[in-house]
C-alpha cells in the first residue's frame, strides 16, 4: 500500500514538473530567437527528469509504476481542465471588446 502512495506523489510530481515545463515552453515560444530548438529541449529535458524519476523510483516494482502514471494523469487532467477554463475566460472577455 506504501508503494502505491509514493508512486502516486512521485507520479503527481513528475506531471507537475513535467506540464508545468510544457506550460512555460509554450508561453516562451513567440519570444524565444529559436523557437524550435527551445520547443526540442525542453521536452527532452522534461522527458528525462520524468522518466528518470519513475524509473529511479520504481526499483523494478510494477505497481510503483503504475501509480506513479496514475499521478501523472491526474496532474495532466487538472493542468488541460485550467488551461481550458482560461481559454473561455478569455473569448468571453474578449468578445465583450
Amino acid at each position: 500500500m506504501l508503494d502505491l502512495a509514493l508512486g502516486t506523489v512521485v507520479g503527481l510530481v513528475c506531471g507537475a514538473v513535467f506540464f508545468g515545463g510544457l506550460r512555460w515552453t509554450l508561453l516562451r515560444v513567440q519570444t524565444a530567437r529559436r523557437p524550435a530548438a527551445l520547443v526540442f529541449s525542453s521536452l527532452m529535458i522534461r522527458s528525462a527528469v520524468v522518466v528518470g524519476a519513475l524509473v529511479g523510483f520504481s526499483g523494478g516494482r510494477l505497481a510503483r509504476v503504475l501509480s506513479g502514471l496514475v499521478g501523472l494523469l491526474v496532474v495532466r487532467t487538472a493542468i488541460v481542465a485550467v488551461t481550458r477554463r482560461e481559454l473561455a475566460a478569455m473569448e468571453v472577455t474578449s468578445s465583450w471588446t
